[in-house]
């Protein structure tokens, strides 16, 4: 809400004492002071009112210009070294130099003798123990070919020969396969064994 604050006097900013029904009482008095000056024409100066003979000493004969030439040569000559002035000591190779040198690689045939007798494990050096041991084992199928008793023969029975009147539904229910039983994880300690 938009707020709006009174700039007007208050009570008590004016005196009343001297004020009447006819106006204040007290008298006219004039002020007297120092005259004041009249008002001052446009004194602009006319077309007539230069001089040209008081200037004659600063006219030149045309505007100031540059002028440009070939450059000057030096008073001393430019020794300033170039950029393969410099030499440095080599940082390559057995030689004795005050700065360190980089890493030496030599790149021939292998040595015989390395002074480490070379009896560092191969990859196939270690052997895992079975992970059905301590973990359950997974399904295995095997794939080979089909047995003579499991082909089906001529005397296979066929959709209407089975008679639903005669099976008697007494199973709690339907067969069920079972892959193999849970091994106890205390019977070996998985850890890395030596090959054979």
């Amino acid at each position: 809400m938009r707020q709006y604050y009174s700039c007007a006097p208050g009570s008590a900013t004016y005196d009343t004492r001297r004020l009447t029904n006819k106006g204040k009482d007290v008298c006219h008095a004039p002020i007297i002071g120092e005259k004041s000056k009249g008002l001052v024409p446009f004194m602009s100066p006319g077309p007539a009112a230069y001089h040209r003979g008081e200037s004659d000493g600063s006219v030149y004969k045309n505007a100031p210009a540059y002028t440009m030439q070939f450059m000057h040569e030096f008073p001393r000559v430019f020794n300033s070294p170039a950029p393969d002035s410099y030499t440095l000591p080599e940082t390559l190779g057995t030689r004795k130099t005050p700065y360190g040198v980089g890493p030496q690689y030599t790149i021939g045939e292998r040595q015989e003798k390395t002074g480490i007798p070379q009896m560092n494990p191969g990859p196939a050096a270690y052997k895992l123990p079975s992970t059905n041991i301590n973990k359950r084992k997974p399904p295995a199928y095997t794939m080979g070919l089909k047995t003579m008793s499991q082909r089906i023969g001529p005397a296979t029975p066929g959709p209407a020969s089975n008679e639903l009147h005669l099976v008697k539904f007494h199973k709690p229910a339907t067969p069920r396969f079972t892959f193999g039983i849970r091994h106890s994880p205390f019977q070996a300690f998985q850890a890395f064994a030596p090959g054979d």
